[in-house]
């Protein structure tokens, strides 16, 4: 026959292990044992006539512990064939009936026994010789049945069904528990990186010409100063919509407690429905922040081009500047014959610097917006990586939530529809008008 956890797993769908598993087999073997005492006590409140299937009979010399609703005391009267039962009596009395003066007195023909500290006592006191034993026949609950078990001790079969019921709807309600603390934290807030600030290079700084040379210079352009672009356009930011925890405590509380799986299923409609509703606001937000990240990617690539064209211009006045200065400088050569090699090496020489500083202040402006471009391009896909899955989480979770939920009502009523058939007629008809 098939043990209760492989009757559990089969019922739940869960897969039940040692560690690691929601619930462990320990866990289990408590619910089956917490089973136990409820289904023994529901069926013999409701039918008492079924009590005689859940009792053990013990037999001392002394007194014997209380495990449950009492069947039957009896005393041996110097006998193993002649019984006399017990009556109750409180235990404040059991002085009075020792005492052979007091209308209490109870002798071997008419014993009592009373209960104190968990046990049983009668008086006479059951002795060990003489054939004077106590017996009592009580409900006994299995404290040892475990997950590995196939019936509880002193359990009818008719009823093991019911054990493995009511351990099942104990198991999902703990895969409830567990869920709850696998829902994903809120995404964070995204901002896009900020592009660099363009540094210019100094302006051109001409070597003086030698003494007593006067070079017209007059008919020179001077070199455009470079004219930095502005870029005002702020970087957008993601902030995604706050979504509170899914109230599934107050789902618990319902399945746990009130036990009403039309409000459990009512309250994972609502939870379903706000979801529903984070998912739209999600998904709205997202909208937005890519139309904002276009439109800033767009700022970014004018900046760019305006620092490149800023540049193309500066590079193209530096060309006219030197050419001019050459024709300068060649003309006053012709008009004077002075040898002014020097001067134009100097002036070849700071132009060219002037040149290089404009070609590396673009290089290292490239490659920081080459960075930002990385950067921003990194941020949107864990922006959209992130959406997804949390999204994906979201619904797992749900779903899943919504599939134990099921189970466990499933499960439920058809524990509380036993009880219910088990009922006497006129007991069942007063449930049946309550429910109206």
């Amino acid at each position: 026959m098939a043990t209760f956890e492989e009757k559990v797993e089969t019922l739940t769908g869960i897969k039940i292990a040692s560690t690691g598993s929601v619930p462990t087999q320990g866990e289990l073997t408590q619910f089956l044992q917490d089973a136990v005492f409820e289904v023994v006590n529901r069926i013999i409140t409701i039918n008492p006539k079924e009590i005689s299937k859940f009792t053990a009979t013990t037999t001392s010399h002394s007194h014997i512990a209380k495990t449950g609703k009492i069947l039957s005391i009896v005393r041996e009267h110097n006998s193993t064939t002649i019984l006399r039962s017990c009556t109750p009596i409180a235990a404040n009395e059991r002085g009075q009936a020792l005492d052979k003066e007091s209308l209490y007195y109870r002798t071997m023909y008419n014993p009592a026994y009373y209960e104190l500290d968990g046990n049983i006592h009668i008086i006479p006191a059951a002795s060990a010789t003489g054939d004077n034993d106590l017996i009592v026949t009580q409900v006994t609950y299995d404290t040892g049945v475990a997950f590995g078990d196939v019936v509880p001790d002193n359990f009818p079969n008719e009823y093991n069904y019911l054990v493995v019921l009511y351990a099942s709807c104990k198991s999902l309600q703990a895969q409830l528990h567990s869920i709850e603390g696998n829902l994903p934290s809120n995404i964070d807030t995204e901002v896009l990186a900020i592009p660099p600030v363009y540094t210019a290079p100094n302006d051109i700084i001409l070597p003086p010409p030698p003494p007593g040379v006067d070079i017209d210079f007059n008919s020179v352009p001077s070199i455009g100063t470079f004219i930095t672009p502005s870029f005002s356009a702020t970087a957008p930011t993601y902030t995604p919509p706050i979504m509170s925890v899914p109230d599934w405590s107050d789902t618990n509380t319902w399945i746990s407690t009130e036990e009403d799986s039309e409000m459990s299923s009512a309250r994972v409609q609502e939870i379903q429905a706000k979801i529903g509703e984070y998912s739209a606001k999600i998904q709205g937000a997202q909208a937005k922040f890519t139309k904002e990240q276009s439109e800033y990617q767009n700022e970014l690539q004018k900046y760019a081009n305006e620092v490149q064209k800023e540049s193309a211009r500066v590079s193209s006045s530096l060309q006219d500047f030197q050419a001019q200065v050459g024709k300068a400088i060649q003309e006053y050569q012709s008009e004077t014959g002075y040898d002014l090699s020097k001067y134009q090496s100097e002036i070849q020489s700071a132009t060219s610097k002037f040149q290089s500083d404009l070609t590396n202040s673009k290089s290292t402006f490239d490659s920081e917006m080459a960075k930002v471009n990385s950067n921003n391009q990194n941020i949107m896909a864990k922006y959209n990586a992130d959406q997804q899955n949390y999204i994906s989480k979201i619904n797992k979770i749900s779903k899943e939530y919504e599939l134990v939920i099921n189970r466990f009502n499933l499960l439920k009523q058809q524990y509380d529809e036993a009880f219910s058939i088990m009922a006497p007629r006129q007991q069942q008809q007063q449930q049946q008008q309550a429910r109206r």
